[in-house]
């Protein structure tokens, strides 16, 4: 969906690879972060180190999200474009 828009996509398969990606030289505008991790981890520890570095960060997770995350957070169960739609808003702010 995002390199179909026209987005540069790096993914990572675990927190462990996302960390060190991160600390890698890579140039990163936002980071769309699953809230949920694999392993019992939270997606905000992974968060708290792209603020950091100055990275935007979205996060997702597969329930509605609740109205006082919106804007930080989209819904992995809506349509894609709404997930698209809330890393432009990310980017844009």
């Amino acid at each position: 969906m995002l390199i179909a828009a026209g987005y540069e996509v790096e993914s990572a398969a675990d927190r462990n690879q996302a960390l060190r990606t991160l600390g890698e030289e890579h140039v990163f505008k936002l980071v769309l972060i699953d809230l949920n991790l694999p392993h019992g981890h939270s997606g905000t520890t992974l968060g708290a180190v792209a603020h950091r570095r100055g990275v935007k960060v979205l996060y997702m997770m597969a329930f509605d999200v609740p109205p006082e995350l919106n804007g930080s957070v989209v819904s992995k169960t809506h349509e894609s474009t709404a997930a698209l739609e809330g890393v432009r808003e990310a980017l844009l702010h």
